[in-house]
């Protein structure tokens, strides 16, 4: 389903990376399954959006 909504634009890269991440820290506590996170996640989530469409932010 995330596929779908990411296909359709109703859910983008950065929504899709921010749950996952919240995901991760409700319950790795619990089962201990992830070793590492990359600091930059979002970052590069980001970037996916101006790849797909194209658009780059300019920095003033």
């Amino acid at each position: 389903m995330p596929q779908d909504a990411m296909e359709k634009r109703i859910l983008s890269s950065e929504q899709l990376t921010a749950w996952n991440l919240e995901r991760v820290g409700q319950y790795d506590n619990l089962i201990r399954s992830v070793i590492e996170l990359n600091p930059d996640t979002l970052a590069i989530a980001e970037a996916q959006r101006f790849l797909v469409t194209g658009w780059m932010r300019c920095s003033a």
